[in-house]
């Protein structure tokens, strides 16, 4: 679906869509600008996941996170991270956030 809408709205040549298990990525040479997590439900896999995106230096600067989970269960923000918006929609939650800029 992700890479229909990229078709659709002629983004095709500057998208690259990855399914991964991110609670394990190691360092590469790609940083992305929008990551989508959408973790089995209550086992803290989001954070786990944005930790090691971090760590592995795979978030450019302006990049944004949006981590789905159920609102009663939610996700844990790992340091570093800034909450930018939060949102309900019946039983999920939705949840954007970015990386903190490094202060000099």
């Amino acid at each position: 679906l992700c890479r229909r809408n990229a078709a659709a709205l002629g983004l095709t040549a500057k998208s690259d869509f990855r399914l991964a298990d991110l609670t394990r990525w190691t360092a590469g040479a790609e940083r992305f600008d929008l990551v989508l997590l959408d973790p089995p439900y209550g086992e803290g896999l989001a954070g786990t996941a944005l930790a090691a995106l971090a760590a592995a230096g795979s978030l450019a600067p302006d990049a944004i996170a949006v981590i789905e989970s159920d609102k009663s269960q939610p996700e844990s923000i790992p340091q570093g991270f800034t909450l930018i918006d939060r949102r309900d929609y019946g039983r999920t939650r939705i949840e954007l956030v970015s990386l903190e800029a490094e202060r000099p």
